[in-house]
């Protein structure tokens, strides 16, 4: 890690960082729990082909509102705002775009946004957005891990935020419990988030490439 701080401090500012495991994990573990569909949601986005997520500068939306900004674009979806290197997304439509703010967009080609020109009015009514849905408990879920590999306990951490009260974990691999223990502490992981969330880790020592297991 030193020597990454090292070089990244020795490129300037203009560099972009990324904790790819946790990245990763994150999304495997996003689609795995989530609804038939999201995994096609995420390929998409990730896909170089159809819709993308852009980051763009838009001064004619400076002073405006999300809404109003959002009825000035054309061709693509505002979803957000960067600000200050903090990403607001699904920001609220009264919110006021500040200078210095970049947009996140998602469109199918980032030249084919456009925006109209500058209307001053002044909304005469605030709009609010009505909850379809009730956000329900997470559900109880039987997860089965087949195998390790370093930044397990991130996949983990992910589970824990994401599995309802009485799950269980399953790790199948052929390294012992108490090796499997040793590798989660030294990735800091913490195993009150588990209790406290009532999740159960199962350990089964195996071959995940087994038919037998």
């Amino acid at each position: 890690r030193g020597r990454t701080k090292n070089l990244v401090s020795s490129l300037g500012r203009n560099v972009v960082q990324l904790d790819w495991p946790a990245l990763a994990s994150r999304h495997l573990i996003k689609c795995a729990l989530a609804p038939q569909g999201l995994a096609d949601v995420h390929q998409e986005l990730l896909d170089f082909d159809g819709a993308e997520h852009y980051v763009a500068d838009c001064d004619e939306v400076i002073g405006r509102t999300v809404l109003e900004a959002t009825e000035m674009l054309r061709n693509c979806i505002l979803t957000g705002i960067l600000r200050n290197s903090e990403a607001i997304l699904n920001p609220d439509p009264a919110m006021c775009i500040q200078e210095g703010d970049r947009l996140v967009l998602l469109a199918d080609d980032k030249r084919a946004v456009d925006v109209l020109p500058r209307q001053d009015r002044v909304l005469s009514e605030v709009y609010s957005l009505e909850e379809l849905t009730e956000r329900s408990s997470p559900l109880p879920r039987d997860i089965v891990i087949a195998g390790w590999r370093p930044g397990l306990a991130t996949i983990l951490q992910e589970i824990a935020e994401s599995v309802g009260q009485n799950s269980r974990v399953t790790i199948l691999c052929e390294s012992s419990e108490k090796e499997r223990q040793t590798m989660l502490e030294k990735e800091a992981f913490d195993f009150g988030q588990l209790r406290k969330g009532g999740i159960a880790i199962r350990h089964v020592v195996g071959d995940p490439c087994s038919e037998q297991n």
